[in-house]
């Protein structure tokens, strides 16, 4: 049963994502307004207390640097954010990265990777692997972990995918909140469109065609994680809403995992919303999520 926050939380964010037109299956999205919303969404979260930002340049990008105040030296994460590869920096990140940071005392990167429609794929995912490579050489000793949400889960999972390709050191585990990952349609979006509050159908086709220009990238395997071969993929941890459209698509990649003999832990959560993870500190079912993968992090350093 839904938390009274989450109950809140839900009514308040359907009406937001009705009005950019990102729930509303008839409505066109502008991608630059969705950015705006979305960006000044999360910027009025507040972060954790007890940590510091710095700027820092991973690979081809700019980021940031979250720093707890007590440091456990033992790890670094690796946070990629989402916002439908539309929206999001590392500033927008301060929140999620502050809570995860506090929590663990590691030092969590951000990432503020260019975006569609201007820059479409595969420029998030170059960036994104950039900076994955960069911490490779920055902390070649040490356990890196990496996880995003929504767009941000697709940009880990895509990383990971070039991680193997090019046989570099793999993250130690991830976690994937909430992954699109069925960009040529080949999974039932329709199923939950009248329970999901946050997305539609008609929002992922537009959002797909912001970001893939080219539709021959689709039969790429890393930018179509569903055509991978996932044999030693890492540890993976997944977290989503039962009742979001892209429920189909996480349930797919854990099985796919699985067939190929990879480590996995985490469900669907009933009466949740879209990327609700990032909202730690807020909600309830979003703590759990997060105490939940930070131990199963901890299980594989």
């Amino acid at each position: 049963m839904a938390s009274e926050t989450m109950k809140y939380m839900k009514t308040v964010m359907k009406k937001q994502y009705n009005r950019q037109g990102i729930s509303n299956n008839n409505k066109k999205i502008n991608p630059y307004v969705m950015r705006i919303t979305n960006d000044l969404s999360l910027l009025t979260l507040k972060n954790a207390p007890d940590v510091t930002f710095r700027p820092v340049k991973l690979g081809t990008m700019k980021g940031e640097v979250c720093i707890p105040k007590e440091v456990d030296e033992s790890a670094i994460l690796f946070y990629i954010h989402g916002g439908g590869m539309v929206a999001g920096n590392a500033k927008t990140s301060r929140h999620f990265a502050s809570i995860l940071a506090s929590k663990t005392g590691y030092v969590t990167y951000t990432s503020s990777y260019r975006l569609a429609p201007k820059h479409p794929a595969p420029a998030a995912q170059e960036d994104c692997f950039a900076g994955y490579k960069e911490l490779l050489n920055r902390y070649p000793d040490k356990p890196i972990f990496v996880l995003g949400e929504s767009g941000g889960a697709y940009m880990t999972l895509t990383t990971t995918l070039l991680a193997m390709k090019h046989n570099l050191r793999l993250p130690n585990a991830v976690a994937l909140y909430s992954t699109p990952c069925a960009w040529d349609y080949s999974l039932d979006w329709e199923k939950n469109a009248s329970t999901d509050i946050s997305l539609s159908p008609n929002a992922m086709q537009q959002l797909k065609d912001f970001y893939f220009k080219n539709d021959s990238l689709l039969s790429d395997p890393i930018c179509n994680p569903l055509l991978s071969d996932y044999k030693n993929f890492p540890p993976a941890y997944f977290a989503w809403d039962k009742g979001e459209i892209l429920a189909a698509d996480s349930e797919k990649l854990k099985e796919l995992i699985t067939a190929a003999g990879g480590k996995v832990e985490g469900e669907g959560w009933p009466d949740a919303f879209h990327a609700f993870p990032i909202l730690a500190g807020l909600l309830p079912e979003a703590n759990t999520v997060v105490d939940q993968t930070l131990s199963f992090f901890k299980k594989h350093m």
